[in-house]
């Protein structure tokens, strides 16, 4: 009987251990998506963030011309939308969330406008001077 209750304590430990491994490894995944405080713009964003894995559009809301930076998250974080980074016409960063699919204020705000896939160079060149 001690045998038995001693397996299942182990058994039941194991289980906790991957549980708490998978969770660490999900918040590791969606803390590198924050930017930190000193990426105000999206040339800092993408000297600091990319890493090749972004694709960045464009789109237009409320007359107003903004780029728009996503990246999925690994499909075991079971991510609904990727994770978004909004920059305006002068390249400030206005708006970001981890998971544009779970995030209901994210859509309101944004929603889902028609999007036009666009270099980072291409958006270099048209962004606004201040």
């Amino acid at each position: 009987m001690k045998k038995k209750v001693i397996k299942i304590l182990a058994e039941f430990g194991l289980f906790i251990l991957v549980i708490y491994i998978y969770i660490s490894l999900c918040v590791w995944q969606i803390n590198k998506m924050t930017p930190p405080p000193t990426i105000t713009n999206i040339t800092a964003f993408d000297k600091a963030m990319n890493d090749g894995t972004y694709t960045y559009w464009t789109f237009i809301r409320n007359g107003n011309t903004y780029y728009e930076a996503q990246k999925f998250l690994p499909f075991w974080t079971l991510p609904s939308g990727p994770s978004s980074y909004v920059f305006d016409d002068a390249g400030t960063l206005k708006d970001w969330t981890h998971d544009s699919g779970d995030s209901p204020n994210w859509n309101r705000k944004w929603g889902r406008p028609k999007r036009s896939p666009i270099g980072f160079g291409a958006i270099k060149s048209q962004l606004k001077k201040p």
